[in-house]
């Protein structure tokens, strides 16, 4: 049973760059995803989301194997819209994103640009990511506190 309609959920991809599967993944119901041009998204193998994902791509995002994203996650490595210093420098380039292996993100989690998190780590469910998670095997709650350390999960 899932708490997702097929009826109501929609899903969207719109790709002009390019997005590769390493193996088995399941996309869940009402993922949205946008790849830019000269972008790159990578799926590895055992790749998992339950719903609902929200994955904006502009540089790159990589997903190592055995990942699982719960619903409403949003993962960005860009802005999409560029802001200007005075002298009209662009203040905010993208920044590619890597999720190592066996890494689980919680429901309605925010990752962003330039964020690198550490293998067999756990995202706390509704936490904002914005810096890099270093620690294996850490659980990781919103702005990247660590609230567990030397933990393991199970696929």
């Amino acid at each position: 049973m899932s708490i997702f309609s097929d009826r109501y959920e929609r899903s969207t991809w719109v790709n002009s760059g390019t997005i590769i599967f390493d193996g088995k993944c399941n996309l869940g119901k009402g993922v949205r995803i946008s790849c830019s041009k000269d972008a790159k998204i990578e799926f590895g193998n055992n790749f998992v989301n339950t719903a609902k994902m929200t994955l904006v791509c502009v540089k790159s995002v990589v997903f190592g194997d055995d990942c699982l994203v719960s619903w409403n996650v949003t993962i960005m490595d860009g802005d999409t819209h560029k802001i200007l210093s005075p002298d009209g420098q662009v203040i905010n380039e993208s920044k590619p994103v890597f999720i190592k292996e066996k890494v689980w993100i919680g429901c309605e989690s925010l990752i962003l640009k330039g964020v690198t998190i550490e293998h067999d780590c756990v995202i706390a469910a509704n936490s904002t990511i914005t810096k890099n998670c270093t620690n294996p095997n850490t659980v990781y709650g919103n702005l990247n506190r660590p609230l567990h350390e030397n933990i393991t999960w199970c696929v």
